[in-house]
C-alpha cells in the first residue's frame, strides 16, 4: 500500500530518530486514509495532501501522494492547525514552539513541491509562489519562525545542479523565491563546510528556506 520511497524514508527516520519528515510524490493511492493509517501503525502521524491519480510517462504508476508531513507522536502533539493547498503541492502547519525571552513562539512549517522548469507550467509556479509569498508575510507578522521545504525544481546557484549551470526555468523561478526573503538553509550549511574543510560540493540535491 506505500511506495518504495515512502517506506525507505520511513524506515530511515525510525533509525536516525527524526521527529518531522517532508516528502513529495512519496506514494502510490490517492484514497483518504491510506497513508495515514501506515503511519500511525508505524508510530508516526501523517498529514496528506494528495493529489488525484494520474499516469504520466515518467510516473507510470500514477502515484496519488502530492505532499506529506510526517512526525512522531510527540512531535504532532504541538500541532495547531494544518492547511493544504487544492492541487496536492503545498501543505502548512503550524506548531507551539519555545520560549524565546519568556515568550513562547511558534514553528510554521510549508511543505512544498514546484512543478517542474516548463514555460508551460508558469502560471501554476506563479500562482505558488504567490501564495507561498502570502502565507510567509502572515506567519511573520503573527510572529511565527518560518520553515519552507520541499521539492522547489530550481537551481539557486550554478553549483546546485551536477551540470554546474542554471536553465531558464531557474532564472524565471529564482526571483519569485528570493522575494519570500528567506535564508537559504542549504546555502549557508555548504558555505560552512567550506570554511571549515576546505571543500567546496558540486551540488546540493534540495533547498530548505527559512527565516
Amino acid at each position: 500500500l506505500w511506495s518504495q520511497k515512502y517506506r525507505e524514508v520511513s524506515e530511515l527516520s525510525k533509525v536516525l530518530g527524526l521527529e518531522v519528515l517532508c516528502m513529495q510524490e512519496a506514494g502510490r493511492w490517492d484514497k483518504e486514509g491510506v497513508t495515514e493509517s501506515i503511519a500511525r501503525n508505524n508510530g508516526s502521524r501523517a498529514y496528506v495532501n494528495a493529489r488525484h491519480r494520474m499516469a504520466t510517462p515518467s510516473n507510470q504508476a500514477g502515484a496519488g501522494e502530492g505532499v506529506v508531513t510526517q512526525m512522531s507522536q510527540t512531535m504532532s502533539s504541538q500541532v495547531v492547525s494544518k492547511a493544504p493547498d487544492r492541487n496536492g503541492k503545498l501543505l502548512a502547519t503550524t506548531m507551539l514552539g519555545g520560549n524565546q525571552e519568556g515568550k513562547q513562539r511558534g514553528l510554521a512549517l510549508l511543505n512544498v513541491y514546484l512543478p517542474q522548469a516548463d514555460p508551460k507550467h508558469n502560471r501554476e509556479r506563479d500562482e505558488l509562489c504567490g501564495m507561498i509569498q502570502d502565507w510567509v508575510e502572515e506567519m511573520r507578522r503573527k510572529d511565527y519562525m518560518v520553515l519552507v521545504v520541499g521539492d522547489l525544481n530550481c537551481a539557486m546557484h550554478e553549483g546546485d545542479r551536477r551540470s554546474g549551470m542554471v536553465n531558464a526555468g531557474d532564472e524565471y523561478t529564482r526571483p519569485k523565491i528570493e522575494a519570500w526573503r528567506l535564508t537559504n538553509v542549504w546555502e549557508h550549511m555548504r558555505e560552512q563546510r567550506i570554511q571549515k574543510g576546505g571543500e567546496r560540493t558540486k551540488h546540493l540535491s534540495a533547498h530548505t528556506m527559512h527565516r
